[in-house]
């Protein structure tokens, strides 16, 4: 007599479904008392001989579904009755449609909450037509996964709604199943048992109730949103302070080094404004380089130290292409989220960095893209640190400790033949993490290996 269906269109797992906790004594204490509804009216139906064939469509699958199927097989056979069981069916398929949203929730729980599915296949006559389109009114359309709140009293109104509902469509059911004989009992005696105005009037008001806590949910939730959008504004100020000041601080670090590193900010703006007349065969897109890139990086990957890659043109004449290569790899790893830091060796005016102009570059470089560095790292980040950079020595020790905070930085260095020392001209070769032991560096792109040793030697 009685089936039930599962609904998959949410999660078991989903906080929607928490309408029934199992071993929760609460939701056992709530829905007890539909429950046993249900298996009084199961066990009256049986017992008033109730007919099998009136609920045989009930166990067959969705009333919005198979009604349509029901009706047009009773069309075929009996078109007498075509009109009024289109008025039926119509009347029928609007009521489950405003309690299918609500029923859901007990149907996956227990086979037992499904009878109403049962009753609402039941062909009634014209006269209860009145009473179904009259209850259709009053029935405020609810999806239990949008407008409730599985809170314990959202489950007693509904359980409360529930058994309404069900004893007034098993009243209806066993009305006129019974014909005439019960009409006839019922003119003759009280209409206690078979009020059907009193058991709508029951849904109506456990249907206000019902809407009335929606509203308050959804109050609640508004009032938490606004809560939780109030303290992520609260967060978003505090970090956009936070960086204010890191950009400030970082801002007045660079201005002590302003004479030897200029605009930091402005670096790779300009060089990206140039325009570079690279042939076609020279640009590095088509001159190979892309195939040692590769082959520098699967030595890194497959070493736990340090690697440097070496690349010099200087035998065919033509490094234009190296610097345009330095601007793109720049951006390339920006774009990614990769840690970067860059100095252009080729300054204008004929000017030639030292090996200390140089570091000081890398440091502010990092410092300008990452101001945060010097408020996480405030220790590292000093003016009196700044002021002592005074020699080679003191940039590489504070470049050494800048770059132990950092777990990886790429750091690029374009035309290093252009400073201010000795660079012997080697052709392009990888070479092996042993050349800067305890630097944490993941990659320098450099005119020579020999000029970056030098570098290191002043």
């Amino acid at each position: 007599m009685i089936h039930f269906k599962f609904d998959y269109r949410y999660p078991l797992n989903s906080r929607w479904n928490r309408w029934f906790q199992e071993g929760r004594q609460e939701d056992s204490e709530i829905y007890s008392e539909a429950l046993k509804k249900c298996r009084e009216m199961n066990e009256d139906l049986w017992a008033d001989k109730f007919a099998r064939e009136h609920l045989t469509g009930a166990v067959s699958g969705p009333v919005t579904s198979s009604e349509p199927a029901r009706v047009a097989a009773k069309e075929a056979s009996d078109p007498k009755w075509a009109q009024r069981a289109k008025d039926t069916a119509i009347g029928i398929m609007k009521v489950a449609k405003e309690l299918k949203p609500i029923m859901d929730i007990f149907v996956p729980h227990s086979p037992e909450y499904s009878v109403p599915y049962a009753f609402l296949w039941i062909i009634f006559k014209d006269s209860v037509m009145s009473i179904i389109n009259s209850l259709s009114t009053n029935l405020h359309i609810f999806e239990a996964h949008r407008d409730m709140f599985p809170t314990d009293e959202m489950k007693t109104v509904l359980a409360e709604l529930y058994i309404h509902t069900v004893d007034l469509l098993c009243r209806l059911a066993k009305y006129y199943s019974h014909k005439y004989r019960v009409q006839l009992a019922d003119a003759f005696l009280p209409r206690a048992t078979y009020n059907f105005e009193l058991y709508r009037e029951n849904i109506k008001v456990a249907m206000e109730r019902l809407h009335r806590l929606c509203e308050t949910g959804h109050m609640a939730e508004q009032k938490d949103l606004r809560h939780r959008i109030q303290v992520i504004d609260a967060d978003m100020q505090l970090e956009a302070s936070r960086i204010s000041q890191a950009r400030h601080q970082a801002s007045d670090l660079i201005d002590l080094w302003h004479e030897d590193v200029g605009h930091v900010g402005q670096e790779l703006h300009l060089w990206e404004t140039l325009h570079f007349s690279t042939a076609l065969r020279d640009h590095w897109s088509q001159n190979g380089i892309l195939n040692c890139l590769e082959d520098w990086r699967m030595t890194c990957d497959t070493s736990e130290s340090n690697s440097i890659l070496s690349i010099s043109s200087q035998g065919n004449g033509r490094q234009s292409w190296m610097t345009e290569f330095s601007v793109d790899l720049v951006r390339v790893c920006q774009s990614q989220g990769q840690l970067v830091t860059f100095a252009f060796c080729d300054r204008p005016r004929g000017v030639k960095w030292t090996p200390k102009q140089l570091l000081m570059q890398l440091i502010t470089q990092l410092l300008h893209q990452h101001p945060r560095l010097a408020v996480l790292h405030p220790s590292c980040f000093t003016s009196r640190a700044f002021r002592r950079t005074t020699s080679y020595q003191a940039a590489v020790q504070l470049f050494r400790s800048v770059l132990s905070l950092l777990d990886t930085a790429v750091i690029i260095s374009d035309r290093l033949d252009l400073c201010t020392v000795h660079i012997p001209i080697t052709t392009g070769c990888i070479v092996g993490p042993q050349t800067l032991p305890g630097f944490r560096i993941s990659f320098a792109k450099i005119n020579s290996v020999d000029a970056l040793a030098e570098c290191w030697r002043q």
